[in-house]
């Protein structure tokens, strides 16, 4: 990141990232890896001085599933009422589901 210069550190605060330590170039820095198109909202903004900027984030619950809701066969052990629970999340229902 350097002592000088213009600097920008990222804090952020998230549920769906995943630890890559293990598999980075620099596993003593924390880093994780964010699903794409993850969506922020800025809670703060620090101006440090000396060219150094932090920006505290956190994440928001998409507004449509990310993903593709997996279609269950008929020989599933998962009752309708728990696929709606896991819908309901994302504001679908199994008659969104085709």
């Amino acid at each position: 990141m350097g002592k000088t210069g213009q600097r920008t550190m990222f804090t952020i605060a998230c549920s769906s990232g995943k630890d890559i330590r293990k598999h980075s170039y620099f596993p003593e820095e924390d880093e994780i890896l964010l699903p794409a198109a993850t969506n922020f909202k800025v809670v703060a903004s620090l101006d440090h001085g000396n060219g150094l900027h932090m920006i505290q984030l956190q994440e928001t619950m998409p507004t449509v599933p990310l993903l593709q809701p997996v279609l269950l066969s008929s020989s599933t052990n998962l009752s309708t009422d728990k696929i709606n629970i896991i819908l309901s999340r994302f504001k679908y229902t199994t008659d969104d589901v085709e």
